[in-house]
């Protein structure tokens, strides 16, 4: 399970890097294995529900927040998601809210397919999609450009509502690597090799031209 150079703290900088912090921080989820994740297939928007390991790494993950402050969690609806969710805020009085535009990334016919067997069988389509993934839709899946606007649209409303605070998003790969991107404003790439990761915990702080220009949209 990574962490992604998570420390826990009720408050966190008003600048990272250089850059200025809006005052509002994302936790950024991602759920606990399924028996798909372990098995090394696309889960895409298949709903199964957590492995035991999977379990375990969000029992984990619960305790590395403990002792921190949230606003909310918003949740992928999606049953990896929602026990992740429950487990993590287990004991806790934290409000937790299901989100439609937190559905992941629908593969089509690549999902509950073993990734190795798509990087064998399609070797140049799947490192394009590796390398520019918004260039590529799998088969009856759904492109990159469509899931943007909504995760965009959801961003708006938590920064609209929310000034500062920490926020926690529970979504599950590659929807959370893209959520990453668009907060961080960087290029999405390597989501395959993204879903190939364990469950951990991600920590972006908003910069402020960020949070205003989501606010002036």
């Amino acid at each position: 399970m990574s962490t992604n150079g998570f420390h826990p703290r009720h408050g966190l900088g008003e600048e990272q890097n250089g850059v200025p912090h809006s005052g509002l921080t994302i936790l950024l989820i991602r759920p606990g294995l399924t028996e798909l994740d372990e098995q090394g297939r696309i889960v895409g928007t298949l709903d199964v529900p957590l492995s035991e390991k999977g379990m375990d790494e969000s029992r984990q993950m619960a305790d590395q927040i403990r002792e921190l402050d949230l606003n909310i969690i918003y949740v992928a609806p999606t049953l990896a998601a929602k026990e992740t969710s429950r487990l993590v805020t287990e004991d806790r009085n934290v409000k937790i809210r299901t989100e439609d535009d937190l559905r992941n990334l629908d593969h089509g016919l690549w999902q509950g397919k073993p990734i190795e067997e798509l990087r064998t069988n399609h070797p140049k389509l799947v490192r394009k999609w590796e390398e520019f993934p918004e260039s590529v839709c799998p088969p009856f899946g759904e492109p990159i450009e469509d899931v943007i606007p909504r995760v965009e649209k959801l961003l708006m409303r938590i920064v609209r509502k929310f000034k500062s605070g920490n926020v926690a998003i529970v979504a599950p790969e590659p929807l959370a690597s893209i959520i990453s991107s668009t907060l961080r404003e960087t290029k999405i790439s390597h989501l395959l090799k993204a879903q190939a990761q364990s469950a951990g915990i991600e920590v972006v702080e908003v910069s402020s031209d960020y949070a205003a220009s989501l606010v002036a949209k």
